[in-house]
């Protein structure tokens, strides 16, 4: 056995990993899908099993639980999300690689959860253990995929209604009081033009698919918001008014853009859609007039995880 007390992501995940290992099982307490998503678009090849243990003690958030049903959708040869919901919950955090002949099977016990903050930002320990010795805790029964018909009944799911539904005014009301800001929609705060070529309308150049978008954060916004936005490509979550969830990143020179992951066109389809428009249509003021706003407001609801109002 031998402590582990620093460089977790290289000791934990990427050195088996480049040693030939595929498959990770991981018992967490926590985890959160902006580190996952992370996980798989770092390591190609990666297969990931994941039990959150504490998913019926300490309800996972709708907006969460929508992201992991995503993620094991985009990633479906490569990622399976599974709550335990028996008794006691299971706080245990376990890392266990399956081996080969060239690599054996190797596993981890420590204090860190399957998170940016139990990798990166706390103060935690690791230690290597016997891979036999650690397989009979991995084994629980009372545990249902994120993907499951019956999620809903068995899992409570913080703020929702069931289904992809959010309780909006329960989010509204949390996050009144977090750290904001307003992003706007068109060139400038007094302009009264959308950007033709950039922002909603960045798809409108020659060669790109007509839904690519992003959301502008100018520097302005930094400047008088610092330390708001997570660091340049450093993926997390924006939930929004309306019940939908994506993973984002900050992206392009001075991190003045906000883009989705998987797909540059998924924000420009949801502010299409939000706007009663085609796919692909250029957006106009008198769009967002009709619609009634020009901005939208983002809050930081914590380091990977914020809410969009553009109600």
């Amino acid at each position: 056995m031998s402590l582990i007390r620093s460089n977790f992501f290289q000791e934990i995940i990427a050195h088996p990993y480049n040693e030939g290992r595929r498959r990770l099982e991981v018992i967490s307490g926590y985890s959160s899908p902006s580190f996952l998503f992370n996980l798989l678009s770092s390591f190609d090849e990666l297969q990931i099993d994941l039990t959150i243990g504490m998913a019926k003690e300490d309800s996972i958030s709708s907006w969460n639980h929508i992201q992991y049903q995503d993620l094991v959708h985009e990633f479906s040869d490569r990622l399976t999300v599974k709550y335990y919901y028996g008794e006691p919950p299971v706080h245990s955090k376990i890392y266990y690689w399956d081996g080969d002949l060239a690599n054996p099977e190797i596993a981890f016990i420590g204090s860190g959860n399957l998170t940016r903050n139990g990798f990166s930002n706390y103060n935690e320990v690791f230690s290597s253990v016997n891979p036999d010795d650690i397989r009979a805790a991995m084994e629980y029964a009372d545990v249902i995929d994120c993907t499951d018909d019956d999620v809903n009944d068995i899992i409570g799911f913080g703020y929702s209604n069931g289904g992809r539904e959010i309780d909006t005014s329960a989010v509204g009301r949390i996050v009144q009081n977090h750290p904001r800001v307003d992003l706007m929609l068109t060139e400038t705060h007094d302009s009264r033009q959308v950007h033709s070529r950039s922002g909603l309308n960045w798809g409108h150049r020659e060669g790109r698919e007509r839904n690519q978008a992003y959301i502008p954060a100018p520097r302005r916004v930094h400047t008088s918001n610092p330390g708001f936005f997570p660091p340049r490509r450093q993926v997390f979550n924006i939930i929004t008014d309306d019940g939908e969830s994506f993973a984002c990143v900050m992206a392009q020179e001075n991190s003045k853009a906000i883009e989705s992951c998987y797909d540059n066109s998924i924000i420009g389809r949801y502010f299409r859609r939000r706007l009663g428009l085609s796919d692909g249509e250029f957006i106009t003021i008198d769009h967002l007039d009709s619609y009634g706003r020009s901005f939208v407001t983002l809050y930081k609801i914590d380091e990977e995880t914020y809410f969009m109002d553009f109600s």
